[in-house]
């Protein structure tokens, strides 16, 4: 009778720590729940560095009040029993791994806005002991996330894996930009002249007349970057730099931009079309080979940037830019008063044209100008470079190999890779080969579809270019020789582990290239395109999937007027998928909208854990024939 009595002591005792420790997880779960709201609004306020800060502030409260909840009796009893202890271990792994990372990004957030700006540059030590503070948090946050994907949620209720993986999914990309953030701050160091001066091209970019990398390489100036200070001369025209056709000197290129290119002379001293090749690393090299070859140095930093790159950096600096006539236009009507209204009121001959190009010289270097001269907050100015550069309206070049293979890695250099070396790839690009300013009036909506199993992706891309040009165009934006006709080299970037390549051009024969690469594989043709007119290029391909995980890149061209994406991933039996994190997409990825930025895809086919398994036995129909 007393062994009975002492059982049921222990029995209820037992239970009632176990209770009173499920009801700490309880309050945990809620504090989590409230820290997740805190990072839901940082997000939110990312425009307000006040506003981000507290709501930081105020998650990483919620996550430290989760943690010691947690930590204290009866928890930390429980959590060391080895099979019952897993739901509250694993809620522990979230919450010190949330902790570590949001401490770090509030670190982040308030010292950012800490580094000092000054005309035409910023404080150096400034950079360096943001970056000093963030190396430790970052190092703690990575080891904590680590630590959580490691965590065991084998034999814990499914409640606890989702919030396990759910977690992974919320912090995993959060590490990944504090990381990303140390190693920008690194490279922005060393580009600005920390461990010595560096020379400077800026090339600016007209999309009225496409190039692979961008747009017509229409003005550029040369500058120096030294001790945090960048000293840049006026902008002034490529033509009054560049050899004329007849004297025109080859550089060396690298063998796939010579195969491509050299036919088109994007390799000589002319100057205006170095920048074919949608591989802006291939393109910037030749840039700078040219621009040694002309100007007698050769720059070791070169910067691509577009009209609508001038929009947003006007935006920066001021309400508007004032063209020279006068004119007073808003950062969004940059890109129109450029590319559409200047060559209207320039009229056919060249002297209305030179005063056009002179507008866009102006306006380029009066934004330039007030971006150096201005107090804009080096944070606000670090959001905006990241946006431009996601939407390949500007790439940065660095001669020194580790610090390109920095931006690579950074999404800023403007490179046409695959993800992870095999993934898969999507890119469209054009090059103007017509002799007009026509592209502006091109519509082009990008479309991908893949099909998955879980060997191998079946994948359709296909681009639809319509000609919208109207009628009434002036001869040098409409063409001469056919007036409205768009004559373009298309340049489709593929995986280089695509297979079974099949390729059309509204539905016929595709006439064009094919060629392999080191990154991509190369499909390209000549499309001839009459206004009013519209043209599909189709290509369909296998790629082998080697872990079962599908990784997609689809890149942007930059452009004046942003294309259309439709974007589907399916599985090939209807099975749902899973991201990286573990999270399920039940109907896949379907994306549709404005192609503004960069887009990254990882998913697999959904693995059905121990517990689905188990409940999928247990209901499971018992044949008993």
């Amino acid at each position: 009778m007393r062994r009975a009595l002492i059982a049921g002591a222990v029995t209820v005792t037992t239970a009632g720590v176990v209770g009173y420790a499920g009801m700490c997880a309880t309050s945990a779960a809620d504090s989590l729940e409230r820290a997740q709201d805190g990072v839901t609004a940082a997000r939110q306020q990312e425009d307000s560095v006040d506003g981000t800060l507290a709501a930081l502030r105020s998650a990483e409260d919620h996550v430290q009040t989760a943690d010691a909840t947690l930590s204290r009796w009866p928890v930390d009893v429980v959590a060391a029993v080895p099979v019952l202890g897993r739901s509250w271990r694993a809620e522990r792994a979230v919450t010190r791994t949330a902790d570590e990372v949001i401490s770090a990004a509030a670190l982040l957030a308030e010292q950012l806005p800490a580094v000092r700006s000054r005309a035409g540059g910023v404080e150096l030590e400034d950079l360096a002991r943001v970056r000093s503070d963030l190396a430790a948090p970052t190092r703690r946050a990575q080891s904590a996330l680590a630590d959580l994907r490691a965590t065991p949620t084998a034999w814990t209720p499914p409640v606890v894996g989702r919030g396990v993986t759910d977690a992974v999914g919320a912090l995993g990309p959060a590490v990944r930009t504090l990381t990303q953030a140390g190693t920008g701050l690194g490279v922005l160091s060393g580009l600005l002249g920390e461990t010595g001066p560096r020379s400077l091209m800026v090339m600016l970019q007209n999309n009225a007349e496409l190039r692979g990398a961008g747009g017509y390489a229409a003005s550029f100036a040369t500058g120096r970057l030294e001790d945090g200070t960048l000293s840049l001369e006026p902008l002034q025209d490529v033509v009054a730099a560049a050899d004329p056709p007849s004297r025109a000197r080859r550089v060396p290129a690298p063998a796939e931009y010579t195969e491509d290119y050299a036919v088109l002379s994007g390799d000589t001293t002319i100057w205006r079309s170095w920048n074919m090749s949608p591989h802006v690393p291939d393109s910037a090299l030749v840039g700078a080979r040219v621009a040694g070859a002309l100007l007698g140095q050769e720059p070791d930093v070169v910067v691509l940037l577009d009209v609508p790159a001038l929009g947003s950096l006007a935006a920066l600096g001021g309400t508007g830019v004032v063209l020279p006539d006068g004119t007073q236009v808003s950062a969004s009507e940059l890109a129109d008063a450029l590319l559409v209204d200047a060559y209207a009121t320039a009229g056919p001959e060249l002297e209305g044209q030179l005063r056009r190009r002179a507008e866009l010289q102006a306006a380029a270097t009066t934004v330039v100008r007030r971006l150096l001269a201005s107090d804009v907050p080096v944070a606000e100015t670090a959001r905006t470079l990241g946006s431009l550069a996601a939407g390949r309206h500007l790439s940065v070049w660095s001669a020194r190999p580790e610090e390109e293979q920095a931006l690579v890695e950074l999404g800023v250099a403007g490179s046409v890779d695959a993800p992870e070396g095999t993934g898969d790839l999507s890119h469209v690009s054009v090059n103007n080969i017509g002799a007009n300013k026509l592209d502006i009036y091109v519509d082009r909506d990008v479309s991908v579809e893949v099909v998955l199993t879980e060997d191998e992706a079946t994948v359709v891309q296909r681009v639809r270019f319509a000609n919208e040009a109207p009628e009434g165009l002036v001869p040098y934006v409409a063409g001469e020789d056919n007036p409205g006709r768009v004559t373009s080299r298309v340049e489709l970037s593929l995986p280089p582990g695509a297979q079974d390549v099949r390729a059309t051009i509204d539905g016929g024969p595709w006439g064009g290239t094919f060629r392999p690469g080191a990154s991509r594989q190369r499909l390209a043709t000549e499309l001839q395109l009459p206004r009013g007119v519209a043209s599909e290029l189709e290509v369909h391909y296998t790629l082998p999937l080697d872990d079962g995980t599908y990784r997609l890149r689809v890149l942007p061209q930059p452009l004046a007027r942003d294309a259309d994406l439709d974007l589907t991933v399916r599985s090939a039996d209807g099975q749902p998928l899973v991201d990286d994190a573990g999270a399920e997409l039940p109907g896949g990825v379907d994306v549709s909208g404005p192609f503004r930025r960069v887009r990254e895809v990882s998913v697999s086919l959904h693995r059905p854990t121990r517990w689905e398994r188990l409940r999928e036995f247990w209901n499971s129909p018992v044949d008993l024939g």
